[in-house]
């Protein structure tokens, strides 16, 4: 299954209004269990997860990816997780 790279200009795919008209079963399963380990909210409310997430999973290093569409929003995003760990 294909899914699109994230490049320095957009996610590649633009948001649509109802994700059902879109996608297949197998995709929204995908997309689903990718989402069982996202962090999304407040700053604080990310931190507690992922503290919690790296205490359940003992993890030493985390990889970070935003899945948004406008590129001054993902970097926002990366910047406030660099801000909150201390980068």
């Amino acid at each position: 299954m294909y899914i699109p790279a994230i490049s320095a200009v957009g996610c590649g795919v633009k948001p649509v209004d109802d994700m059902n008209t879109v996608w297949s079963p197998q995709q929204k399963m995908m997309v689903q269990q990718m989402l069982a380990c996202s962090f999304i909210g407040s700053r604080e409310t990310v931190m507690e997860e992922l503290d919690s997430f790296i205490e359940q999973t003992e993890a030493d290093e985390l990889m970070i990816a935003s899945y948004v569409y406008d590129f001054e929003q993902r970097l926002k995003s990366h910047r406030l997780i660099a801000e909150s760990v201390e980068v």
